[in-house]
């Protein structure tokens, strides 16, 4: 892994892109999976693609290298991720994230927001 990012930091098309690697572990390991919204608590590290950059003929570049950075790092990408740590975010995604919790998650919607106002986000369907 370690390997693949500096491969693709290397390849980094913005010189305001930042490639982020964070030690995990400690107090968020000792949580149970099921104990919060968000699993995967057990990764050793989270990397996040902080992909920024200048002028919309720069668009291209920066996503296929955001892109091709999410596939090249794919498989040490466990379930359970943060939704702010993917390149894109659909209900599939919203399905990974939260594995066995969605559908509690969704009982929660249901009671406190059962017509989805709050929807502009990585959206939860009552």
């Amino acid at each position: 892994m370690i390997d693949t990012l500096l491969e693709r930091s290397e390849a980094m098309t913005s010189p305001f892109a930042a490639l982020i690697l964070v030690q995990m572990g400690g107090a968020v390991a000792r949580v149970g999976d099921d104990a919060t919204a968000l699993g995967g608590r057990d990764a050793p590290f989270a990397v996040h693609l902080n992909t920024i950059w200048e002028g919309d003929e720069s668009d291209e570049a920066n996503i296929s290298w955001t892109r091709a950075s999410t596939e090249a790092l794919s498989p040490w990408i466990s379930s359970g991720m943060a939704l702010n740590f993917y390149t894109e975010v659909g209900q599939a995604e919203v399905a990974d994230s939260f594995g066995s919790r969605l559908e509690r998650l969704r009982e929660v919607k249901r009671k406190y927001d059962p017509r989805n106002l709050f929807r502009r986000n990585q959206n939860i369907t009552p």
